[in-house]
């Protein structure tokens, strides 16, 4: 497939906010220090409450989000669902990670179910930064050419 827009630099992740919603706390740690390493600035959410706080009004790049995170029934979970309510243009700019024993790590449809952009076992969190640039590189594909056209109507 011949795409015009496809984003062809090389990505960083130097300079961007990520969210980290984790359950249980180790999982952050063990991936705060690869984070730092890439350059990325590093939010920590206690609850479930200051994570949606976050998400509404001050957007992080990336949100890491770990099944049993707040709530007892994970699929359930409200930040999942705040996601789904977020307008188009909001969620169109946070790459969402859903983290989960039960899931296969880049499973697409289990991804679309869940309204979030990549899925990942705990197993794959030391190659956190990689899985993140490629993830990334794939919505700036999949959204480029919109937001080309969308600049060219304003003109």
């Amino acid at each position: 497939m011949n795409n015009l827009w496809v984003h062809s630099e090389p990505l960083t992740l130097d300079g961007k906010s990520i969210l980290l919603a984790l359950e249980p706390t180790a999982l952050g740690e063990m991936i705060i220090p690869e984070l730092k390493q890439a350059g990325m600035e590093i939010r920590l959410a206690a609850s479930l409450e200051e994570a949606a706080r976050q998400v509404t009004f001050s957007p992080p790049d990336f949100l890491i989000l770990s099944e049993g995170f707040g709530t007892r029934q994970p699929h359930l979970n409200p930040l999942l669902t705040l996601l789904t309510k977020l307008p188009a243009a909001a969620r169109r700019n946070l790459i969402v990670v859903w983290v989960s024993p039960t899931v296969k790590t880049r499973d697409y449809f289990t991804a679309y179910t869940l309204s979030v952009n990549l899925v990942l076992q705990p197993d794959y969190l030391p190659d956190l930064v990689r899985l993140l640039t490629e993830t990334w590189q794939e919505v700036l594909d999949l959204f480029e050419g919109y937001v080309h056209l969308r600049e060219q109507e304003q003109l």
